[in-house]
């Protein structure tokens, strides 16, 4: 799938335990980027234990929100839940940040 030459995109930002002072900054980051808007995705993946205000918050902005639960949670579990969610062929890249991982507003440029 390509848009004006640019490949599609998925951002994933793998939200841990209790990352809620610093996911909403991520989140508008990640979607601040220069790049077509319909070429590219925000998915906040999140663990457990947000305060109820961070996933509303999250939920308010222009990003899909993926929660998992689990009784013994880790991030590679919470990824591989998000990850059977995608379609296979739905992008060409998939970048994976942390919770309070910034992007520069270039970073998905080509060339």
């Amino acid at each position: 799938m390509e848009t004006d030459g640019s490949v599609s995109a998925n951002v994933g930002i793998n939200a841990g335990f209790k990352e809620d002072a610093v996911i909403m900054e991520t989140a508008r980051c990640a979607m601040a980027q220069q790049y077509p808007a319909d070429a590219f995705e925000v998915r906040v993946v999140i663990a457990n234990r947000f305060a109820a205000e961070t996933v509303d918050g999250l939920r308010r902005l222009p990003v899909r929100v993926e929660e998992v639960a689990f009784e013994k949670s880790t991030k590679s579990r919470s990824l591989n839940v998000c990850l059977q969610r995608l379609s296979p062929d739905a992008y060409e890249v998939l970048v994976i940040l942390d919770a309070d991982n910034l992007m520069a507003a270039d970073f998905l440029k080509v060339g």
